[in-house]
């Protein structure tokens, strides 16, 4: 009995009383009695139903429990005991036809309606079902429990339903196992939920409200999982959760930092919806067959990542698995992620640049940024610098990137990725060197061969100032346009006439500098136009 206690009553079958008995027939008439007298106690702390074995559908639990009520180790051989089925029913018909029509097809799933909804069975204090075996179908539809409940370890052999439960404290979950379809559809958990190492082999439900934090870190879906228009307001982990079949959030909510950590998915996986706080699918992998798709759904944009996701280090056994559309990626990271093949469709990337806008990913905008989700109260923390490593991995990305839009023929895109991956590669080489290496001269004279404007700019620049030290040094003294001109034929086509106007050493190396910086100039252009028109073949 619950708390090392002894049964105390008279022996009914082989040492077993007649609440203990496994006997198959028992007297229901007696073991009726003993459950009347048992309710009916007000001198006890709790209802003690430890270990007791439910046998017929015959026997008859109220509908209010005032105390405490623990079922702990007990087994239910039929399944309708806590929650008629043709009462539910009853209940739920009249319910929806108090109600106007439209409001109740409106607000099927709101937490309004779950509060107004009558319960058919109340727990009114704390209820213990850990370790308990339910042998027929579970039916806790339209219960309301006002305390913490403990399914911890139960097993649900012909399934669970939980039709419009209401759980006011505490769901615990942890290590339940649903052999056959379990349902908590319009159900209501008003603080934490604890689903972890649940075992779900049949199809499971989850159209319902969570209001605090949910966990369903190492459950898993042996079959389809459907958590559409669910809605989560509070932490929410799924922390190495295993789908091994289809899983659905469609049009599925979660308002607080979102963890699919490490998670897998092996079957057709969709995301709807939207995630308001930061969200991790770092570590994910995906099985030969999975897809997972992320779908904005409409005719913009949608911000589904609203304050960012992490989508680092994903182990795909084919980039193709996974797809984005019409979702913002301007607050996504991708390190270490094979995107060679995703699918990007629609899509909204980070801008990065002040005069040349370019498209950028997040851990390029932000590389100093770390999420510490919500380990930490701050949400995030800087380091000072990143470490050069990083940069080559964000080159990486870049580079996958690149591969992927040239070869969806979105060349545009493609050349701000290729800027990009040049760039993490001069950033690679440190703070100091970064700018007295080749890629920086590279950059600013033809923003790494992807603008033809810029070397035309750095040419007319040379071509109209240098005619200023013409004047300057004495070479020209009739004016800035005769210098110009004279300046024009130095480095064309009349190079005889150096001579009459250059004498000094000095002056002519000056002018053949500029010659060969004219030439350099020319070529970088010539390039930069070419390129335009004519993409790198990957």
């Amino acid at each position: 009995m619950h708390g090392g206690k002894p049964c105390g009553r008279r022996v009914y079958d082989r040492d077993l009383c007649i609440c203990h008995s496994k006997v198959s027939n028992k007297n229901v008439n007696l073991f009726q009695d003993e459950l009347d007298r048992i309710f009916a106690d007000g001198q006890t702390e709790c209802y003690d139903l430890t270990g007791f074995f439910f046998n017929s559908s015959d026997v008859h639990l109220p509908t209010e429990f005032k105390k405490e009520a623990v079922f702990k180790n007990a087994r239910f051989v039929t399944g309708n005991l806590l929650s008629k089925a043709d009462v539910y029913d009853k209940s739920l018909t009249s319910f929806l036809h108090s109600i106007d029509e439209k409001r109740a097809r409106r607000e099927k799933l709101s937490l309004t309606v779950h509060e107004e909804y009558p319960s058919v069975t109340t727990f009114h204090s704390d209820v213990d079902f850990s370790s308990t075996e339910f042998d027929e179908i579970a039916h806790f539809d339209g219960v309301l429990f006002h305390g913490q409940v403990d399914f911890r370890r139960s097993k649900f052999t012909k399934g669970a339903s939980f039709h419009l439960a209401r759980f006011k404290e505490d769901a615990l979950f942890e290590n339940a196992q649903f052999e056959h379809e379990v349902s908590f559809w319009c159900a209501s958990f008003f603080k934490n939920a604890d689903f972890g190492d649940a075992l779900f082999r049949g199809t499971s439900h989850f159209q319902c409200g969570f209001s605090g934090d949910t966990g369903f870190s190492r459950a898993r879906f042996l079959s389809d999982s459907d958590l559409s228009e669910a809605r989560f307001e509070g932490r929410t982990l799924f922390e190495f959760a295993r789908f091994e079949k289809d899983a659905s959030f469609f049009d599925t909510h979660f308002l607080g930092p979102t963890s699919f950590c490490a998670c897998e998915f092996a079957g057709i996986t969709m995301f709807t919806g939207t995630f308001a706080k930061q969200v991790e699918f770092i570590w994910c992998q995906a099985g030969e067959n999975a897809r997972i798709t992320f779908d904005g759904g409409s005719q913009h944009v949608s911000k589904m990542f609203v304050e960012g996701a992490d989508f680092s280090a994903l182990d795909l056994t084919d980039p193709k698995q996974i797809r984005f559309h019409k979702v913002s990626l301007e607050k996504c990271r991708f390190i270490e992620t094979d995107v060679s093949a995703a699918e990007f469709t629609d899509v909204k990337w980070d801008m990065k640049g002040k005069l040349l806008r370019r498209n950028a990913v997040f851990d390029d905008v932000s590389p100093n940024t770390f999420w510490t989700f919500w380990r930490t109260s701050e949400g995030t923390e800087k380091a000072k610098e990143p470490p050069k490593y990083q940069y080559s991995l964000i080159a990486q990305l870049y580079r996958r990137l690149q591969a992927n839009y040239v070869k969806n023929y979105r060349y545009a895109e493609a050349s701000d990725f290729y800027v990009g991956e040049q760039e993490m590669i001069r950033k690679a080489k440190g703070r100091v060197w970064q700018y007295l290496s080749t890629n920086f001269l590279y950059k600013i004279i033809s923003y790494y061969g992807e603008s033809f404007l810029l070397p035309l700019f750095w040419l007319l620049a040379v071509l109209f100032l240098f005619p200023l030290y013409l004047i300057y040094d004495g070479i020209i003294k009739d004016g800035y346009s005769d210098a110009f001109w004279k300046n024009l034929s130095f480095v064309t086509f009349n190079r005889a006439d150096i001579s009459k106007y250059v004498t000094k050493p000095y002056q002519q190396g000056i002018v053949t500098i500029e010659g060969l910086l004219l030439v350099v100039l020319v070529t970088f252009f010539v390039l930069a136009l070419r390129r335009q028109y004519k993409r790198k073949t990957f």
